[in-house]
Protein backbone atom coordinates (compact mmCIF):
# COMPACT_ATOMS: atom_id res chain seq x y z
CA UNK A 1 0.00 0.00 0.00
CA UNK A 2 3.04 2.20 0.12
CA UNK A 3 3.32 2.67 -3.66
CA UNK A 4 0.27 4.89 -3.94
CA UNK A 5 1.28 6.98 -1.55
CA UNK A 6 4.90 6.82 -3.02
CA UNK A 7 3.27 7.86 -6.15
CA UNK A 8 1.22 10.75 -4.67
CA UNK A 9 3.74 12.10 -2.71
CA UNK A 10 6.12 12.59 -5.65
CA UNK A 11 3.02 13.92 -7.56
CA UNK A 12 3.10 16.61 -4.97
CA UNK A 13 6.76 17.02 -4.57
CA UNK A 14 6.57 17.36 -8.27
CA UNK A 15 3.55 20.29 -8.29
CA UNK A 16 4.93 22.38 -5.50
CA UNK A 17 8.37 22.08 -7.24
CA UNK A 18 7.11 23.44 -10.33
CA UNK A 19 5.49 25.97 -8.49
CA UNK A 20 7.94 27.05 -6.55
CA UNK A 21 10.30 27.62 -9.77
CA UNK A 22 7.50 29.14 -11.04
CA UNK A 23 7.18 31.79 -8.23
CA UNK A 24 11.35 32.52 -8.16
CA UNK A 25 12.25 35.90 -8.68
CA UNK A 26 13.04 37.31 -12.42
CA UNK A 27 16.73 37.58 -13.53
CA UNK A 28 17.11 41.59 -13.54
CA UNK A 29 20.56 42.81 -14.87
CA UNK A 30 21.92 46.46 -14.52
CA UNK A 31 22.96 47.21 -17.86
CA UNK A 32 24.22 51.11 -18.15
CA UNK A 33 22.97 54.34 -17.03
CA UNK A 34 20.78 56.20 -20.20
CA UNK A 35 16.84 56.63 -21.48
CA UNK A 36 15.33 55.01 -24.13
CA UNK A 37 16.31 51.46 -24.79
CA UNK A 38 16.32 50.12 -28.09
CA UNK A 39 16.57 46.39 -28.88
CA UNK A 40 19.39 45.08 -31.70
CA UNK A 41 17.42 43.19 -34.58
CA UNK A 42 19.58 40.04 -33.16
CA UNK A 43 18.41 40.91 -29.32
CA UNK A 44 22.03 40.36 -27.88
CA UNK A 45 22.59 44.74 -27.43
CA UNK A 46 20.78 47.56 -26.63
CA UNK A 47 21.07 51.53 -27.71
CA UNK A 48 20.74 54.04 -25.70
CA UNK A 49 20.92 58.10 -24.78
CA UNK A 50 23.16 59.09 -22.35
CA UNK A 51 24.24 62.78 -22.16
CA UNK A 52 23.32 63.63 -25.47
CA UNK A 53 24.92 60.40 -27.00
CA UNK A 54 24.43 57.34 -28.52
CA UNK A 55 25.50 54.29 -26.67
CA UNK A 56 25.38 50.41 -27.19
CA UNK A 57 25.59 47.90 -24.33
CA UNK A 58 25.97 43.94 -24.29
CA UNK A 59 22.23 42.95 -23.20
CA UNK A 60 23.97 40.59 -21.24
CA UNK A 61 25.69 43.17 -18.85
CA UNK A 62 28.99 42.02 -19.83
CA UNK A 63 32.07 44.42 -21.02
CA UNK A 64 31.52 48.56 -21.22
CA UNK A 65 29.18 50.15 -22.99
CA UNK A 66 30.37 51.66 -26.23
CA UNK A 67 29.87 55.16 -27.37
CA UNK A 68 28.72 55.78 -30.57
CA UNK A 69 28.46 59.44 -31.64
CA UNK A 70 27.35 62.56 -30.19
CA UNK A 71 23.48 62.98 -31.53
CA UNK A 72 22.71 66.08 -33.29
CA UNK A 73 21.22 69.25 -31.94
CA UNK A 74 17.57 69.09 -31.93
CA UNK A 75 17.62 65.10 -32.65
CA UNK A 76 13.94 63.42 -31.50
CA UNK A 77 14.44 59.82 -32.12
CA UNK A 78 16.93 56.84 -32.89
CA UNK A 79 16.08 53.36 -34.78
CA UNK A 80 18.16 50.45 -35.28
CA UNK A 81 18.75 50.29 -39.11
CA UNK A 82 20.64 47.06 -39.16
CA UNK A 83 23.16 45.20 -36.87
CA UNK A 84 26.12 48.00 -37.70
CA UNK A 85 24.04 51.20 -37.99
CA UNK A 86 21.34 53.59 -36.40
CA UNK A 87 18.85 55.93 -37.85
CA UNK A 88 18.31 59.33 -36.04
CA UNK A 89 15.97 61.96 -37.11
CA UNK A 90 14.73 65.85 -35.89
CA UNK A 91 13.98 69.05 -36.91
CA UNK A 92 16.17 72.52 -36.78
CA UNK A 93 14.51 75.76 -36.30
CA UNK A 94 14.90 79.66 -36.68
CA UNK A 95 14.05 82.23 -34.70
CA UNK A 96 11.86 85.19 -36.81
CA UNK A 97 9.59 87.83 -35.31
CA UNK A 98 6.83 86.03 -33.43
CA UNK A 99 8.84 82.92 -32.19
CA UNK A 100 10.59 80.11 -33.18
CA UNK A 101 9.78 78.41 -37.00
CA UNK A 102 10.37 75.00 -37.98
CA UNK A 103 12.92 75.10 -40.44
CA UNK A 104 14.06 71.58 -41.52
CA UNK A 105 12.97 68.01 -40.47
CA UNK A 106 16.12 65.47 -41.77
CA UNK A 107 17.12 61.90 -40.90
CA UNK A 108 20.44 60.69 -41.45
CA UNK A 109 22.58 57.21 -40.51
CA UNK A 110 25.65 57.10 -38.18
CA UNK A 111 27.07 53.98 -38.18
CA UNK A 112 28.98 52.19 -35.24
CA UNK A 113 32.55 54.47 -35.97
CA UNK A 114 30.40 57.24 -36.18
CA UNK A 115 30.23 58.01 -39.47
CA UNK A 116 27.03 60.47 -40.40
CA UNK A 117 25.28 60.11 -43.99
CA UNK A 118 21.89 61.93 -45.11
CA UNK A 119 18.86 59.80 -45.74
CA UNK A 120 16.48 63.19 -46.43
CA UNK A 121 15.96 66.48 -45.29
CA UNK A 122 13.37 69.46 -46.11
CA UNK A 123 13.52 73.12 -45.83
CA UNK A 124 10.62 74.46 -44.38
CA UNK A 125 9.56 78.35 -45.96
CA UNK A 126 8.35 81.26 -43.55
CA UNK A 127 5.62 82.20 -45.51
CA UNK A 128 2.81 79.62 -44.31
CA UNK A 129 -0.07 80.58 -46.49
CA UNK A 130 2.48 79.21 -50.01
CA UNK A 131 2.57 76.11 -50.82
CA UNK A 132 5.47 74.14 -50.18
CA UNK A 133 8.38 74.95 -52.48
CA UNK A 134 10.16 71.76 -51.78
CA UNK A 135 9.06 68.18 -50.53
CA UNK A 136 8.54 68.31 -46.88
CA UNK A 137 9.44 64.92 -44.66
CA UNK A 138 8.12 63.25 -41.60
CA UNK A 139 9.96 60.93 -38.67
CA UNK A 140 10.23 57.35 -39.18
CA UNK A 141 7.41 54.94 -39.33
CA UNK A 142 8.43 51.35 -38.57
CA UNK A 143 5.64 48.86 -39.84
CA UNK A 144 5.06 45.50 -38.65
CA UNK A 145 7.03 43.75 -41.43
CA UNK A 146 10.08 45.52 -39.76
CA UNK A 147 9.83 48.32 -42.99
CA UNK A 148 11.54 51.66 -42.32
CA UNK A 149 10.15 54.67 -43.75
CA UNK A 150 9.28 58.04 -44.09
CA UNK A 151 6.64 59.94 -45.65
CA UNK A 152 6.67 63.42 -47.85
CA UNK A 153 4.52 65.75 -48.75
CA UNK A 154 5.47 66.97 -52.92
CA UNK A 155 6.20 70.37 -53.61
CA UNK A 156 3.00 72.80 -54.13
CA UNK A 157 0.59 70.65 -52.08
CA UNK A 158 -0.74 73.73 -49.23
CA UNK A 159 -1.17 72.04 -46.79
CA UNK A 160 1.24 69.57 -44.94
CA UNK A 161 -1.93 67.51 -43.13
CA UNK A 162 -2.98 66.37 -46.51
CA UNK A 163 -2.94 63.05 -46.73
CA UNK A 164 -4.20 62.49 -50.19
CA UNK A 165 -0.84 63.25 -52.11
CA UNK A 166 1.70 62.02 -49.63
CA UNK A 167 4.55 59.41 -50.66
CA UNK A 168 5.88 56.62 -48.33
CA UNK A 169 9.57 55.97 -49.22
CA UNK A 170 11.15 52.88 -48.19
CA UNK A 171 14.74 53.35 -45.97
CA UNK A 172 14.78 49.21 -44.72
CA UNK A 173 12.69 46.65 -47.05
CA UNK A 174 11.22 44.36 -44.13
CA UNK A 175 9.48 41.23 -44.47
CA UNK A 176 6.90 42.08 -47.39
CA UNK A 177 8.04 43.21 -51.02
CA UNK A 178 6.98 46.84 -51.02
CA UNK A 179 3.83 46.46 -52.90
CA UNK A 180 2.78 44.88 -49.70
CA UNK A 181 4.71 46.39 -47.17
CA UNK A 182 2.43 49.18 -48.07
CA UNK A 183 -0.76 47.90 -47.46
CA UNK A 184 -0.06 47.47 -43.97
CA UNK A 185 -2.65 49.01 -41.36
CA UNK A 186 -1.49 51.24 -38.35
CA UNK A 187 -3.33 52.08 -35.72
CA UNK A 188 -4.46 55.40 -35.63
CA UNK A 189 -5.31 58.30 -33.19
CA UNK A 190 -7.15 61.24 -34.65
CA UNK A 191 -8.61 63.68 -32.20
CA UNK A 192 -10.06 66.81 -32.60
CA UNK A 193 -7.30 69.45 -32.06
CA UNK A 194 -5.13 69.67 -34.61
CA UNK A 195 -5.83 72.19 -37.59
CA UNK A 196 -4.86 73.20 -41.01
CA UNK A 197 -3.22 76.30 -42.04
CA UNK A 198 -6.01 77.53 -43.79
CA UNK A 199 -7.87 76.84 -40.32
CA UNK A 200 -9.70 73.88 -41.11
CA UNK A 201 -9.95 70.92 -38.75
CA UNK A 202 -7.60 68.13 -40.08
CA UNK A 203 -9.81 65.07 -38.72
CA UNK A 204 -13.42 65.97 -38.86
CA UNK A 205 -14.58 62.82 -37.18
CA UNK A 206 -12.21 61.64 -33.94
CA UNK A 207 -11.28 59.05 -32.68
CA UNK A 208 -9.53 55.57 -33.60
CA UNK A 209 -8.64 54.76 -37.22
CA UNK A 210 -7.02 51.56 -39.13
CA UNK A 211 -5.24 52.75 -41.85
CA UNK A 212 -3.11 51.58 -44.59
CA UNK A 213 0.41 53.07 -45.49
CA UNK A 214 -0.88 53.86 -49.14
CA UNK A 215 -4.27 55.51 -48.07
CA UNK A 216 -6.05 52.86 -49.74
CA UNK A 217 -7.63 51.53 -46.61
CA UNK A 218 -9.40 54.05 -43.95
CA UNK A 219 -11.39 52.69 -41.31
CA UNK A 220 -12.81 54.00 -38.08
CA UNK A 221 -12.37 51.39 -35.48
CA UNK A 222 -13.78 53.59 -32.43
CA UNK A 223 -14.97 56.91 -31.52
CA UNK A 224 -14.01 56.27 -28.28
CA UNK A 225 -13.04 59.77 -26.84
CA UNK A 226 -10.87 58.01 -23.92
CA UNK A 227 -8.67 56.36 -25.67
CA UNK A 228 -5.17 57.91 -27.04
CA UNK A 229 -1.48 55.93 -28.21
CA UNK A 230 -3.07 53.10 -30.62
CA UNK A 231 -0.89 50.29 -31.40
CA UNK A 232 -2.01 47.51 -33.44
CA UNK A 233 -0.94 44.47 -32.59
CA UNK A 234 1.50 42.57 -34.66
CA UNK A 235 -0.91 39.94 -36.16
CA UNK A 236 -2.92 42.78 -37.32
CA UNK A 237 -6.54 41.69 -35.19
CA UNK A 238 -6.49 43.51 -31.93
CA UNK A 239 -5.62 47.34 -30.87
CA UNK A 240 -3.61 48.38 -27.54
CA UNK A 241 -4.63 51.79 -26.21
CA UNK A 242 -4.70 53.58 -23.03
CA UNK A 243 -7.67 54.37 -21.96
CA UNK A 244 -8.02 56.53 -18.75
CA UNK A 245 -11.77 57.33 -18.32
CA UNK A 246 -12.73 53.90 -18.13
CA UNK A 247 -9.97 51.75 -17.00
CA UNK A 248 -6.07 52.76 -18.05
CA UNK A 249 -5.59 50.51 -20.73
CA UNK A 250 -7.94 48.74 -22.84
CA UNK A 251 -7.92 46.30 -26.36
CA UNK A 252 -9.97 47.12 -28.84
CA UNK A 253 -11.15 44.86 -31.40
CA UNK A 254 -11.95 45.69 -35.39
CA UNK A 255 -15.43 46.41 -34.51
CA UNK A 256 -14.71 49.03 -31.76
CA UNK A 257 -15.22 46.28 -28.57
CA UNK A 258 -13.41 47.36 -25.58
CA UNK A 259 -12.23 45.52 -22.94
CA UNK A 260 -10.33 45.93 -19.64
CA UNK A 261 -6.18 44.89 -19.28
CA UNK A 262 -3.88 46.12 -17.13
CA UNK A 263 -3.79 45.92 -12.90
CA UNK A 264 -6.29 48.50 -11.64
CA UNK A 265 -5.63 52.10 -10.34
CA UNK A 266 -5.75 52.34 -6.44
CA UNK A 267 -7.32 55.37 -5.59
CA UNK A 268 -7.24 56.72 -1.87
CA UNK A 269 -10.64 56.32 0.22
CA UNK A 270 -9.55 58.91 2.76
CA UNK A 271 -7.21 62.07 0.99
CA UNK A 272 -6.23 63.12 3.99
CA UNK A 273 -4.91 60.05 4.81
CA UNK A 274 -1.37 60.70 5.29
CA UNK A 275 -0.32 56.34 4.87
CA UNK A 276 -2.38 56.43 1.49
CA UNK A 277 -0.69 54.95 -1.74
CA UNK A 278 -2.21 55.63 -4.69
CA UNK A 279 -1.25 53.44 -8.08
CA UNK A 280 -1.67 53.62 -11.91
CA UNK A 281 -0.31 52.44 -15.10
CA UNK A 282 3.15 54.20 -15.59
CA UNK A 283 3.60 55.18 -19.53
CA UNK A 284 2.76 53.50 -22.12
CA UNK A 285 2.01 49.33 -22.73
CA UNK A 286 3.46 47.24 -25.41
CA UNK A 287 2.65 43.94 -27.01
CA UNK A 288 5.36 41.39 -26.86
CA UNK A 289 6.66 40.30 -30.44
CA UNK A 290 4.09 37.30 -30.89
CA UNK A 291 1.03 39.62 -29.88
CA UNK A 292 0.09 37.23 -27.07
CA UNK A 293 0.57 39.29 -23.87
CA UNK A 294 1.03 42.92 -23.00
CA UNK A 295 3.61 44.57 -20.51
CA UNK A 296 3.61 47.74 -18.72
CA UNK A 297 4.91 49.68 -15.75
CA UNK A 298 2.54 50.21 -12.67
CA UNK A 299 3.86 52.83 -10.08
CA UNK A 300 3.15 53.79 -6.99
CA UNK A 301 2.93 56.96 -4.87
CA UNK A 302 3.12 57.75 -1.33
CA UNK A 303 2.97 61.10 -0.12
CA UNK A 304 4.65 61.95 3.43
CA UNK A 305 2.44 65.14 4.78
CA UNK A 306 3.24 66.81 7.25
CA UNK A 307 -0.08 68.58 8.40
CA UNK A 308 -2.78 68.60 5.93
CA UNK A 309 -2.05 71.46 4.16
CA UNK A 310 1.55 70.77 2.27
CA UNK A 311 2.82 66.95 0.59
CA UNK A 312 6.43 67.87 1.63
CA UNK A 313 8.06 64.13 -0.25
CA UNK A 314 6.23 61.85 -2.48
CA UNK A 315 8.05 58.50 -2.49
CA UNK A 316 7.49 56.50 -5.78
CA UNK A 317 8.25 52.84 -6.98
CA UNK A 318 7.29 51.44 -9.71
CA UNK A 319 7.06 47.64 -10.86
CA UNK A 320 6.91 45.64 -14.11
CA UNK A 321 3.35 43.70 -15.18
CA UNK A 322 2.65 41.01 -17.72
CA UNK A 323 -0.28 39.57 -18.87
CA UNK A 324 -2.23 37.52 -21.59
CA UNK A 325 -3.70 40.30 -23.98
CA UNK A 326 -7.29 39.62 -22.69
CA UNK A 327 -6.82 40.02 -19.06
CA UNK A 328 -5.52 36.66 -18.05
CA UNK A 329 -2.68 35.44 -16.20
CA UNK A 330 -1.37 38.34 -14.71
CA UNK A 331 2.43 37.96 -13.77
CA UNK A 332 4.47 40.74 -11.32
CA UNK A 333 7.71 40.62 -13.41
CA UNK A 334 9.63 43.04 -10.26
CA UNK A 335 9.25 44.24 -6.59
CA UNK A 336 11.60 46.39 -5.98
CA UNK A 337 11.27 48.87 -3.47
CA UNK A 338 13.97 50.68 -4.43
CA UNK A 339 14.08 50.31 -8.31
CA UNK A 340 11.04 52.03 -10.09
CA UNK A 341 11.10 50.19 -13.31
CA UNK A 342 8.92 51.54 -16.43
CA UNK A 343 8.70 51.82 -20.31
CA UNK A 344 9.25 48.18 -20.72
CA UNK A 345 10.54 47.01 -24.24
CA UNK A 346 10.56 43.32 -25.24
CA UNK A 347 13.46 41.75 -26.85
CA UNK A 348 12.87 40.44 -30.37
CA UNK A 349 12.48 37.03 -29.43
CA UNK A 350 9.89 38.48 -26.40
CA UNK A 351 12.35 36.10 -23.66
CA UNK A 352 14.05 39.56 -22.37
CA UNK A 353 12.50 43.10 -21.20
CA UNK A 354 14.16 46.14 -21.19
CA UNK A 355 13.14 49.11 -18.87
CA UNK A 356 14.22 52.01 -16.83
CA UNK A 357 14.69 53.08 -12.92
CA UNK A 358 12.97 56.60 -13.10
CA UNK A 359 14.52 57.37 -9.76
CA UNK A 360 18.42 56.37 -10.91
CA UNK A 361 18.08 56.96 -14.87
CA UNK A 362 19.77 52.81 -15.12
CA UNK A 363 18.31 50.95 -17.61
CA UNK A 364 17.87 47.05 -16.59
CA UNK A 365 17.20 44.05 -18.74
CA UNK A 366 14.68 41.40 -17.23
CA UNK A 367 15.34 37.37 -18.23
CA UNK A 368 11.61 36.15 -18.39
CA UNK A 369 12.93 32.83 -19.84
Amino acid sequence: MRTPILIFGLIVFFFASCSLVYAQPFEEIEIATGADPHWSPDGTKLAYVYHAALYVANANGEGEPQKIEELPENAEGFAWLDSNEFLVWGRDYGREEGGMLNKSNWIQAINKNGEKRSIARDKEIAEDSKPHEIPLISGLTILNDGTIGYWETPMGVEDEWENTNKVFHIIKQGKLPPDSAVKQLQAVWHYGGIYSRGGKQVYPEQGIWLESVDGTINKKVSSCDHCSFPVLSPDGTKILVVCGAKCPTCILDLNGNESCVGKEPIDPSDPMDTVFIRGNVNGLPVWSPDGEKIAYGYHWYKPVMEGYDDVDIIEITSDIYIENWDGSGRIQVTDTPDIAEGGPVWSPDGSKIACTDSKTAKIFVIKLR
